[in-house]
């Protein structure tokens, strides 16, 4: 890839971190946790890949192991922080499934851009609408002074790209494409029947459980998108842990966690997905967290400052919804959990935890 010369992005440039796509898909940061979809992707789609990018960058390599896949992804993903180049992953919408990814990399004062879909994917609408989009998003989001597309240089691009530099191009752009930029959609009502049907099942078939009873049926933070996000997490395996204000409870008329108790959680939709049995909690305020603690909840670099920048804003901004203001002396629930039905799910988190991407890159 391009080296990285001299300053390519402002300062105080604040990148995308979430795209809606028309054809349901977004674009997100890729993160090294990512590393059970992406592997497959790739190496899916190895012999496309590497016809595509084989003689330039040398990948991807034949034998590419999970353990190499994870550090590059990992690399990628310091190098996003650090605003040195941008690689953005094309995920269904709950994040289970990765199909194809596209590159930001520094050129001077512009950049090389760059993108690939799976195999099943090419020559269809998906790949159209990521051709179009790409450069219409790029002239209107990104500072870039100029725009190169090595390996993506078909007609889609080039006419995607006059139509962003005519007279009326960039405000069409900015009409259709900016407000779909960190949407959040408000959430739905669970679907409580087909909760207490999945419980059901689950008791059905865990006798020892006899006099078991079901705390919650809800959905993981404040819209759609979040909430299809984070069971996404929890259905692969990364995410095992969740923190929540303790005045948040009684607001939402929802019961505190127990230790063994058990709750259904859904997606965005308010379609119930697994069944998770709380298995250890400590009160305390968000200071307090700890980095095994921020690791286990598995959202962003999975750092712990990360996990405090990203709560201390959700918190905030939730509250401010109902009219309070969060607090540093706020007391929190810190919440670790099992997923225990349905089967296939239990058994996809015992294959994530055994993984490498279960335990932190050693850099």
């Amino acid at each position: 890839m391009s080296d990285h010369p001299a300053p390519w992005l402002p300062a105080d440039f604040s990148h995308p971190t979430r795209v809606e796509l028309d054809s349901g898909l977004h674009l997100r940061p890729i993160r090294a946790s990512d590393v059970d979809i992406d592997l497959p992707a790739v190496m899916g789609s190895r012999l496309q890949l590497r016809d595509t990018f084989g003689e330039e960058w040398g990948w991807p390599p034949a034998t590419m192991t999970a353990a190499q896949d994870y550090e590059d992804l990992d690399r990628h993903e310091q190098e996003i922080a650090r605003h040195e180049s941008f690689n953005y992953a094309l995920l269904n919408t709950d994040e289970t499934a990765l199909y194809g990814c596209l590159y930001l990399d520094p050129d001077g004062q512009g950049a090389e851009v760059s993108w690939w879909v799976v195999d099943q994917l090419v020559a269809t609408p998906v790949e159209q609408e990521l051709a179009e989009f790409v450069p219409r998003w790029l002239a209107a989001r990104w500072p870039f002074a100029d725009v190169r597309y090595p390996f993506n240089s078909g007609a889609h691009a080039a006419d995607a790209a006059e139509s962003a530099d005519g007279a009326n191009g960039a405000d069409e752009v900015r009409q259709v494409r900016e407000p779909r930029e960190g949407v959040r959609t408000p959430l739905p009502e669970p679907d409580s029947a087909a909760g207490e049907a999945m419980w059901r099942a689950y008791c059905a078939n865990h006798p020892e459980g006899e006099g078991w009873t079901l705390d919650n049926v809800s959905a993981f933070g404040d819209s759609v998108e979040l909430a299809d996000e984070l069971i996404g997490l929890v259905v692969r395996g990364v995410k095992r842990a969740t923190a929540s204000l303790v005045r948040d409870y009684p607001a939402e008329q929802e019961p505190l966690p127990r230790i063994g108790g058990h709750w259904v959680a859904c997606d965005g939709s308010g379609t119930p997905r697994v069944v998770l049995r709380t298995v250890e909690l400590r009160l305390g305020t968000a200071d307090s967290v700890q980095e095994a603690f921020a690791w286990d909840e598995g959202e962003g670099d999975r750092s712990r400052t990360a996990w405090l920048a990203s709560h201390r804003g959700y918190w905030q901004r939730t509250l401010a919804a109902r009219g309070e203001h969060w607090h540093p002396s706020d007391e929190v629930v810190f919440e670790r959990f099992a997923v225990v039905w349905p089967p296939e799910a239990v058994q996809q988190g015992l294959n994530y935890a055994g993984s490498v991407a279960a335990r932190p890159v050693v850099r």
